[in-house]
């Protein structure tokens, strides 16, 4: 997949078949109520019947096949009560009916104008591949004149029922406002909806740069329950620069820079300009750095490779070697800083249940950063 063509990504993310069904799993957890919803329905021989239904979605899978290269094929499982209004003939079920329905289903990520942001599935739009009733509770094996008759009633109402949830549900996912999703925008994301790809296997979502992005986002090769997340060289800045002001509780009082040339981690730090002016040249001194990020652990080391002062481009260039050249020998000195490289986090913004995401590696090249991550639950 690496050396897939693909247009400039300031952000690109990768999930395997295998991590997005546990997500899910653990995602809906017991079960997830939708609000009931009642629809008639023209029956053969016994005219229009009105069937109050109440769904709980108690299963949710997808797979990614390259037959269907921007959609999943998702297999929803749900156990209703359903109720027969009106006058009619019909009795009344037992118990709840449990239902599987198969509907191919486009992820939707995308960047509005006014900075919100969403990944969401479009149930509302899926197509239905199949519904099958798989049971009705208290319905004996045996009881074959009642089973016959309830799946009569399911294959001429089961998919208009299904539809009927979907649209219920609408779109499934993430959605932020133009605030909460400002930390999206400022790593460069071209407002418009991402690249979604599916291979077997594989769901691929490249977020697009704005125009003259510094860099790009690569693809990374993951399976099991393991995501790969590439930023571009300048994304990687302006997350840095964010992490550093979060950590001092206010805006930086200075310009941050992060590179990736040379595969190396870069940084620079320099005053900000009291003019803004191309007539004047720019004056100031920078203080680079070059740093090695690795993993040690379950920790994230960065440690000083080298540190130097630039000076500004009216001196003489050979100065600034000799200045990096003295900053290399002055920085053997051992100077790491340590991160914890696993989290805690929620499997969706508004659930109890948490995961642990460890960074698993790091790869610096010359137009950003590549990192996988490795997702885990409590049993």
């Amino acid at each position: 997949m690496a050396g897939a063509t693909q247009s400039v990504w300031a952000v690109s993310i990768v999930v395997p078949e295998e991590c997005l069904n546990q997500l899910a799993r653990s995602g809906i957890g017991d079960g997830l109520e939708t609000e009931g919803f009642s629809n008639t329905f023209q029956l053969p021989m016994m005219g229009p019947v009105t069937l109050e239904v109440g769904m709980t979605i108690t299963g949710v899978s997808f797979e990614m096949r390259s037959e269907h290269p921007e959609r999943l094929l998702a297999t929803i499982r749900a156990a209703g009560s359903v109720a027969f209004v009106g006058e009619n003939p019909m009795p009344a079920l037992p118990g709840l009916a449990r239902v599987r329905g198969e509907v191919l289903v486009a992820p939707v990520v995308e960047l509005h104008r006014d900075g919100s942001f969403r990944a969401v599935l479009d149930l509302a739009n899926s197509e239905l591949v199949g519904m099958t009733l798989e049971g009705i509770d208290g319905v004996a094996a045996d009881a074959v004149a009642q089973v016959q008759m309830s799946e009569m009633l399911f294959a001429a109402v089961g998919g208009d029922l299904f539809l009927g949830l979907a649209d219920q549900l609408g779109s499934v996912g993430i959605e932020l406002d133009a605030e909460q999703s400002l930390p999206i925008v400022e790593l460069g994301v071209r407002p418009g909806r991402a690249e979604v790809r599916v291979t077997d296997g594989t769901l691929v979502i490249g977020l697009p740069g704005v125009d003259d992005l510094d860099g790009h986002a690569d693809v990374v090769d993951v399976s099991g329950n393991r995501v790969g997340v590439g930023l571009a060289s300048e994304s990687l800045s302006v997350l840095c620069a964010r992490v550093a002001s979060d950590a001092i509780g206010g805006p930086l009082p200075w310009e941050l820079g992060v590179d990736t040339t040379e595969r190396r981690l870069g940084a620079s730090v320099r005053s900000p300009r009291l003019i803004e002016s191309t007539r004047l040249p720019d004056l100031r001194s920078t203080l680079r750095a070059t740093l090695r990020p690795r993993l040690v652990g379950s920790e994230i080391e960065i440690g000083l490779r080298e540190a130097w002062i630039e000076l500004p481009s009216i001196v003489p260039s050979v100065v600034n070697r000799l200045n990096r050249w003295v900053g290399g020998a002055a920085a053997r000195a051992p100077l790491t800083v340590r991160i914890p490289a696993t989290r805690e986090l929620p499997v969706r913004p508004d659930s109890e249940t948490m995961m642990e995401v460890a960074v698993t590696s790091i790869d610096v090249a010359d137009h950003g950063v590549t990192a996988t991550f490795d997702l885990s639950w409590a049993e």
